[in-house]
């Protein structure tokens, strides 16, 4: 962290975001993730189908490391998907391990 004009802190670097589409099979999931990733999947499966992904995933753009959204990844690969919209983060302001 780095201290701002006004005294406070900011993190010394920004954490960029850039959206995109990945195949399924390239993004690797990180063992800290903590959610159930099959509870209520069923549910999750029947809104993806209604409504479409309302919210996407987050990858880290390096090593396409999966940070948040495992439900909806597993969602789109159980209703046989091949792509899942993502948001590609490029500066991820800590690293995975630690969630």
């Amino acid at each position: 962290m780095a201290e701002n004009d006004q005294g406070g802190t900011r993190s010394a670097s920004p954490v960029t975001f850039r959206p995109g589409v990945l195949r399924i099979d390239q993004i690797v999931s990180g063992p800290g993730l903590r959610t159930n990733p099959f509870a209520n999947l069923e549910t999750l499966k029947e809104s993806i189908q209604k409504l479409g992904l309302l919210h996407p995933i987050v990858v880290r753009e390096e090593g396409l490391l999966l940070l948040a959204g495992r439900r909806r990844l597993e969602a789109f690969r159980a209703l046989g998907r091949e792509k899942i919209p993502v948001r590609l983060v490029a500066n991820p302001s800590r690293p995975p391990e630690a969630d």
